[in-house]
């Protein structure tokens, strides 16, 4: 969905949830809009921080027709620039932690097909160009 995810829920809440559900880690949700907002970022990195630094922050897809919220074009053909510069933010955040914060480069990348050549070779240039570690990826 476009524009700034809000995450408006109170971080120690949050962990006494996941925890008492049995669960050490959390995936987050970002677009790139979400991505280039300090405010946003630090909102989740006080989640990733209350349930003992550990997660995957997850891109999702916020291309859209103008007006509509679907149909999403599940590739980043043509805009790998701007997914690389969200990346580069969101490492900038959540370098520190390590490999307990891993990074899912691109949620549900229907959009390529059966191309995963196509796939492939555009993760690898959003790594090139965030200067993302690769053992901190997921495809």
């Amino acid at each position: 969905f476009p524009g700034v995810y809000n995450y408006g829920y109170d971080a120690e809440e949050v962990k006494d949830i996941l925890m008492d559900s049995g669960f050490a880690a959390v995936r987050l949700a970002v677009n790139l809009d979400t991505a280039q907002n300090l405010t946003a970022l630090q909102k989740l990195k006080h989640y990733i921080d209350s349930i003992n630094g550990k997660g995957i922050i997850c891109m999702f897809d916020n291309s859209a027709p103008q007006g509509k919220s679907w149909p999403r074009s599940g590739n980043i053909t043509g805009k790998i620039s701007s997914v690389a510069l969200a990346w580069k933010q969101i490492h900038a955040v959540f370098e520190p932690y390590g490999q307990n914060v891993l990074y899912e480069l691109f949620n549900e990348p229907w959009g390529y097909g059966g191309n995963a050549e196509a796939y492939v070779g555009d993760m690898r240039q959003v790594i090139s160009e965030a200067g993302l570690p690769q053992e901190r990826v997921i495809l």
